[in-house]
């Protein structure tokens, strides 16, 4: 899924005893505004089914830090703004 947009996931750690897999985002997935619906509706819900011990799968950063998703989720709504704020309106049709 993600390395057709030239993106991936890198595998951090899983604490077995709390079921909780951490993930870094590689390529263009970083700071893409869908990372979040990636994260949870791809990742997550993938290894979830795969795998029934696991809880939770998080992002974290480059420093090992746990990204808030509803943080994440916040400011892929503001990418997603500002890039449609950049994309032209569509040219009307020829009559």
């Amino acid at each position: 899924m993600v390395e057709r947009h030239a993106g991936g996931v890198e595998l951090v750690d899983v604490d077995e005893e709390t079921g909780i897999v951490k993930v870094r985002f590689q390529g263009t997935c970083v700071g893409c505004p869908m990372s979040t619906i990636t994260l949870k509706a791809g990742v997550e819900s993938e290894l979830m089914d795969a795998i029934p011990e696991v809880r939770e799968v998080v992002a974290v950063d480059e420093h090992g830090n746990i990204q808030d998703s509803e943080m994440m989720l916040e400011e892929d709504e503001a990418d997603m703004e500002a890039w449609r704020s950049d994309v032209p309106p569509p040219r009307p049709e020829a009559a």
